[in-house]
C-alpha cells in the first residue's frame, strides 16, 4: 500500500474579469462574487394569470359590496370580452376556487347590466385594441 505525501498549500480563486455589457435586468452580487439575472418579460400567459387575480380581486369586492360572508357560495356571472374573456375561461378553476363561486358564466360584456369594472394593466394609450382599458362586469348572488 502506497501512502500520499502530505502538502501544505493555500488555493485562491478569483473570478475571471469581463469586459461584455451586462445584460439588462442583471444586477451583480457584492464583491463581484456573481450575478443575478432576472428574467422580466410578460409572457402571453403570465399576463393571462394576471388578470385573472385581478378579476379575482373585482369579485372578492363585489361580494363585500353585496353584503355576504365570506363562507358564502356564490353563483357568478362575468361579462367580459377579448383577452380578459379568454383567460377568465382559462383560469376559471382558479377564479371559482378563490371566490367560492358554485357556479361560473362568461357572457359578452354590454350583455351584463352591471357597472364595468378596470382589470388588468392598462396599456399606455388606453386603447382596448392594443391591450388597455380592460374592464369586466360582474354579478353575485349567493347561492
Amino acid at each position: 500500500m502506497s501512502s500520499v505525501p502530505s502538502v501544505n498549500a493555500t488555493c485562491t480563486w478569483s473570478a475571471p474579469r469581463t469586459t461584455k455589457p451586462v445584460p439588462p435586468g442583471t444586477l451583480s452580487l457584492p464583491g463581484s462574487s456573481g450575478l443575478i439575472a432576472l428574467d422580466t418579460r410578460v409572457t402571453p400567459a403570465l399576463a393571462a394569470e394576471g388578470t385573472a387575480r385581478d378579476v379575482v380581486r373585482v369579485i372578492q369586492q363585489a361580494r363585500r359590496d353585496a353584503g355576504l360572508d365570506v363562507s358564502d357560495r356564490i353563483e357568478l356571472v362575468i361579462g367580459a370580452d377579448g383577452a380578459v374573456a379568454d383567460a377568465v375561461r382559462a383560469h376559471a378553476a382558479f377564479i371559482t376556487g378563490e371566490t367560492l363561486a358554485v357556479s361560473m358564466c362568461v357572457v359578452p360584456g354590454p350583455e351584463l347590466p352591471a357597472e364595468p369594472q378596470p382589470v388588468g394593466d392598462p396599456h399606455p394609450t388606453g386603447n382596448s385594441a392594443d391591450g388597455g382599458a380592460a374592464e369586466i362586469r360582474v354579478q353575485v348572488a349567493k347561492s
